[in-house]
């Protein structure tokens, strides 16, 4: 929006005038201007078009801006939801924290922002440009970073991302860059936010309920906002997408390998009468081979040449090139199952027209649990 006072519009009608007296002299007189009282008064003038200024195209560094519109749009159920449209935002699997983290390598159950990959412990998150502190439950981890799941869904009004320049301004911490959380101001009124997803698939449920109420009180003085979330998350695992089937394939077994020293290997003929002549093989093992157990208790060579190999295929091994592994790969989730509860308080009072005090209350708590065979 764009106010231009009657003054400028005077100016504007007169060089008109003179423009067209100038290339076209052979025209009709135009009727001398009105004066005094009978000027019409414009009290304002709205300009709509492409060169209205906006943060993505008038700051001196890139910034990426997500509006309450696209936010809507995006049904997301947590705030790292709203980053994963965005190029700039990765999820490794071995750094990062997301929906798919695994809980058995990392704490699972938090989510974290990583700029350009450089690390979630470089990327800077701030709601409403007041940082955010780190929130890891995993007490070995050296690098902890901000949970974003600490941030109200219900109140977000527009994400920032800045990529670039941000470390002169923030330090070590914005090497990477900024993530600013900007929540709504001023919310007045009851909104019921009410979501339930699933895939296509049938599963990886996800259930989702807030409640955020606001208003003014003290002669409009003061304000307050309360929002409260519950989200209930099923598990998904990879094992039930048939393009993760034997994948992340691992040499160790659940039930161990007995390797023996170099130094004292059983004698080839020991080996031999075990496996050609108790087992029936057919083929003779290696010596320096590590040995694994069956269901049955019998003895088998988990490498190359595999021989006296039990187990069915998935249960809980599988056969693949000529050794027997286990497909850790499938067991690592989709979806990480996750139930959330969180409370959201903030509430200000204006002292005076300039002097105002705020408070600002938060509780999270949530629970994730993950197993996988061996």
């Amino acid at each position: 929006m764009i106010r231009i006072s009657v003054r400028a519009i005077r100016g504007l009608r007169w060089a008109a005038g003179l423009a067209l007296a100038t290339v076209a002299p052979a025209f009709a007189q135009a009727p001398p201007a009105e004066t005094g009282d009978n000027v019409p008064v414009v009290q304002e003038v709205i300009v709509t078009g492409s060169r209205i200024p906006q943060p993505n195209m008038t700051s001196t560094s890139p910034i990426q801006v997500l509006n309450s519109q696209e936010i809507r749009q995006q049904g997301a159920s947590d705030a790292v939801q709203l980053l994963s449209i965005l190029p700039q935002n990765f999820q490794g699997a071995s750094t990062d924290f997301s929906n798919t983290s695994n809980a058995l390598t990392s704490a699972g159950g938090l989510t974290t922002a990583d700029l350009r990959g450089l690390g979630p412990q470089r990327t800077l998150v701030l709601v409403d440009g007041r940082r955010l502190g780190s929130a890891d439950p995993n007490t070995l981890n050296p690098n902890p970073a901000p949970d974003l799941d600490q941030i109200p869904l219900g109140l977000i009004d527009r994400v920032e991302v800045v990529t670039g320049g941000a470390s002169a301004v923030y330090g070590s911490d914005a090497i990477a860059g900024v993530v600013n959380f900007k929540l709504k101001r001023d919310f007045e009124g009851l909104l019921v936010d009410a979501q339930y997803g699933v895939t296509g698939e049938g599963d990886a449920a996800s259930k989702q309920l807030s409640i955020t109420g606001g208003g003014r009180f003290a002669n409009d003085r003061g304000r307050a906002v309360l929002s409260l979330s519950y989200l209930d998350r099923d598990f998904a695992p990879r094992s039930d997408r048939s393009f993760f089937i034997n994948s992340g394939i691992a040499s160790n077994l659940a039930g161990g390998i007995f390797q023996a020293d170099p130094a004292n290997l059983p004698t080839q003929a020991a080996l031999n009468s075990l496996f050609l002549g108790r087992y029936g093989g057919t083929a003779p093992p290696v010596r320096s081979q590590g040995l694994a157990i069956n269901a049955d208790g019998s003895l088998f060579t988990p490498g190359a040449p595999v021989l006296n190999y039990k187990y069915g295929d998935h249960d809980p091994y599988v056969l693949v090139n000529g050794r027997v592994g286990t497909p850790y790969g499938e067991s690592q989730p989709l979806q990480t199952p996750l139930e959330r509860y969180s409370v959201f308080l903030r509430t200000s009072y204006d002292l005076t027209e300039d002097l105002k005090a705020y408070a600002q209350v938060q509780y999270v708590d949530y629970k994730t649990t993950y197993c996988r065979p061996g």
